[in-house]
Parts: C-alpha cells; structure tokens; sequence
C-alpha cells in the first residue's frame, strides 16, 4: 500500500479519498500505470478538483458531475476545453483591443498636449 509522502502543506482530502481517486485511475487508465503513477496521479486530481471547486464555491464532487469532465479523457477532454476556451477569447480580444486604441489614443493626446505646450513656451 502506498503511504502519502511528506509535503509542505497538508492535503485538502483524507487518505480513504484519495484511496478510492487512485483506485478509480486504475480502473480507467488500465494496467499500462503503475500503482505509484496513479496514487501521485490521485493527488494532483484531488488537488485541482478541490481548487476548482473552492473557486466556484461548490463541493469538487458535484462540480465534476455537473460538467462531466471526470469522465472525459484524451481528445475528448481537449475539445470540452477548446469549446469553452473559444468563446471566452472572442469575447476578451474585442475588449483588449478596444482598451489597446483607447491606450494609444490617450498617448497621442498627452503628445498633442505637450507638443502645444513647447511650441508655446519656445515663442
């Protein structure tokens, strides 16, 4: 039985949970892993479930089955993500650009400003 190393931090889960993480890794991921790959593999998931979760402010369990995300791997985990992470950048590039021409329109009036300013004072 593998034991949890020793960390900085404690873990935000208890070692029956990540037993049963583990245990549900092999069960998908086959013989092809290692015991010790699936028990690190555990803890990681547990970790990025929990922060997941804690973010959104709802329990890690019920958040992946709301998604369904647990069940996803490979290609099929990467186009969930690509589905999600496309309409957020078409709604973040207009907004950057926008605050980009604003940035740059706010220069060439300072430019402007000071340009007036010395031709002034040079007379």
């Amino acid at each position: 039985m593998w034991k949890l190393k020793p960390r900085q931090k404690p873990l935000p889960f208890n070692e029956e949970q990540l037993r049963v993480k583990a245990y549900e890794l092999w069960q998908q991921r086959g013989a092809e892993s290692s015991a010790e790959e699936n028990w690190e593999y555990a803890i990681k998931s547990l970790e990025r479930e929990r922060s997941l979760a804690g973010a959104i402010g709802i329990g890690a369990g019920k958040f992946w089955r709301w998604t369904g995300l647990s069940e996803k791997k490979g290609v099929e985990l990467v186009q969930v993500l690509a589905g999600i992470s496309i309409p957020v950048f078409l709604t973040l590039i207009p907004q950057y650009y926008n605050a980009q021409q604003q940035q740059l329109a706010d220069d060439k009036a300072k430019q402007e400003t000071w340009v007036t300013e010395i031709l002034h004072h040079s007379q």
